[in-house]
């Protein structure tokens, strides 16, 4: 996926919770193989961009479990989970129709 070892990673909308819907072990494994990119203990600043796909018919319980599982993966690997407020998504430039405004960070 990505060739390492790096110091740090920062990524913003390049990820999507909504990829792994049908197994939400393949999401945790995602996640595992590109951390895997970070040299120990290394640092990263991620704001993925969990827009549903139109395609996608999930219920609000559904919706939950597939960004439950994504935040559990970043936290297992010691990230801190952040609900982004309107005005940061902003300063950011991390808005637009996405199902949460998360942002994972470790090492900052």
């Amino acid at each position: 996926m990505l060739d390492g070892p790096y110091d740090g990673l920062f990524c913003k909308y390049s990820l999507n919770a909504f990829w792994f819907t049908e197994d939400l072990r393949r999401l945790r494994d995602h996640v595992n193989v590109f951390l895997g990119a970070l040299r120990p203990p290394g640092w990263g600043w991620i704001a993925p961009w969990n827009g549903v796909p139109k395609n996608l018919d999930l219920d609000d319980a559904q919706l939950d479990a597939v960004l439950g599982a994504q935040v559990d993966a970043f936290r297992a690997a010691g990230f801190v989970f952040r609900d982004l407020s309107e005005d940061d998504t902003r300063r950011y430039g991390a808005h637009g129709g996405t199902a949460n405004n998360a942002l994972l960070t470790r090492g900052l």
